[in-house]
């Protein structure tokens, strides 16, 4: 009996001990996998991971974007047309009879805008928004593909040129317009005169008297300026030297009935001019001719080179 429970006893220490042992395996193996489970890398394989993972290249993305909103500009050829749709003349010189004239660009204006034009990089305009501007120049370039931009230009912000690009759109961007700002300023001031085959004329644009001659202080000298058109237009001033008098208006006096205020042949008077003998109170009687028409109008010089 003694030797029976002693087997029992032995056969159940031995099943325990083969439970304890058995369940501490399975205990080993569930901890391995949780550990596999909630392992987390040391720095250096964080960043190794990190470099591996399938994110946006950040020079692909930034060049795209960039050629996304970067405007398209096809280039012009030199045989493209530049159409002057708008221009605010200089009212001083201009008179208002000839304000709304557009003339044709000439060949050599036409070519200036297209190289200018072409120089232009992309990368260089900025978006202007919404253009609150009010432009003294605009033109058009036409381009190929019945494509077109329009270049407007103000005095008022004379420091850059801007540029109207249409596609779903309108988008303005703006640029320097130190390249082209001579040109545009030229056609506002010269107006829409131009050489007329066969006749030379000119028109009045500055009148006044010049006191201070050191060496003449018994002197005045009245000058009137003029611009010239012939072949092309040129400047030229013309002075008549008195006896010193305070103002324009007695210098006008001394010199009636000497033939030195009758205006050259073919003299178109300018507003600023007209504007100014008005504020003197001086009525132009020598100053008009057979030779040269009292409200002479380029309109009238144009049906004489027909």
């Amino acid at each position: 009996m003694r030797k029976v429970i002693t087997r029992c006893v032995i056969a159940s220490v031995l099943l325990l001990t083969s439970c304890s042992d058995h369940a501490d395996k399975e205990k080993e193996t569930e901890d391995a996998y949780n550990t596999q489970q909630i392992h987390k890398p040391d720095k250096k394989q964080q960043e190794q991971l990190e470099d591996h993972v399938a994110t946006p290249n950040q020079d692909t993305t930034r060049e795209e974007l960039t050629s996304q909103s970067m405007p398209e500009l096809p280039r012009a050829q030199l045989t493209n047309k530049v159409e002057l749709e708008y221009i605010e003349y200089d009212r001083d010189v201009v008179s208002y009879q000839d304000l709304n004239k557009r003339p044709e660009l000439e060949e050599w204006q036409t070519a200036e805008i297209l190289e200018w034009y072409n120089r232009i990089v992309p990368e260089t305009l900025e978006q202007a928004g919404q253009l609150e501007l009010i432009p003294t120049v605009q033109m058009a370039i036409q381009l190929p593909r019945n494509k077109e931009v329009k270049v407007l230009y103000a005095i008022t912000s004379p420091d850059k040129v801007y540029l109207q690009l249409r596609s779903s759109e309108i988008i303005t961007y703006r640029t320097d317009a130190e390249d082209i700002k001579l040109l545009l300023e030229t056609l506002i001031l010269d107006g829409p005169y131009k050489p007329i085959e066969g006749i030379e004329y000119r028109v009045l644009t500055e009148e006044y008297l010049v006191n201070d001659d050191p060496d003449n202080p018994n002197t005045s000298v009245f000058y009137r300026e003029y611009r010239v058109y012939k072949d092309y237009m040129t400047g030229s001033t013309h002075g008549v030297s008195l006896d010193r008098v305070e103002n324009i208006s007695e210098a006008k006096k001394a010199l009636k009935g000497f033939g030195s205020l009758k205006l050259p042949p073919n003299t178109i008077v300018s507003p600023k001019i007209l504007k100014q003998w008005q504020a003197e109170g001086y009525y132009p009687v020598q100053e008009y001719s057979e030779e040269s028409e009292r409200g002479l109008t380029y309109d009238d010089l144009l049906e004489q080179g027909k």
